[in-house]
């Protein structure tokens, strides 16, 4: 984003902005929250795709130099869906998974 852009609060972007017939059913109700999580993902991605560019960066950076010093703590975490055992580090948060 370059600075002459300004980011819009989520309650004035062009998705919200539109008129709503108030939900008549659940599946309406389902369909505006995902409408609104979507704007808000949206919105989120945008406000910090500048942030993100040297934070990501820095993140990769500490995980290299915990590897060095510590070999990882890794600590388990839990078993995903087909079997395959997460385990994350404790003090950079690297994530290790083990095929079942």
């Amino acid at each position: 984003m370059h600075e002459d852009e300004q980011l819009k609060p989520a309650d004035e972007g062009p998705d919200l902005q539109r008129t709503v017939m108030a939900p008549t059913s659940g599946l309406d109700v389902w369909k505006r929250r995902g409408e609104l999580a979507k704007a808000r993902r949206d919105y989120m991605k945008q406000a910090m795709a500048e942030y993100d560019k040297t934070h990501h960066a820095q993140m990769a950076e500490l995980r290299s130099i915990c590897e060095a010093l510590t070999g990882h703590a890794f600590a388990f975490s839990h078993v995903g869906p087909v079997g395959h055992v997460w385990h994350y580090c404790n003090h950079c948060g690297a994530s290790k998974v083990d095929a079942p």
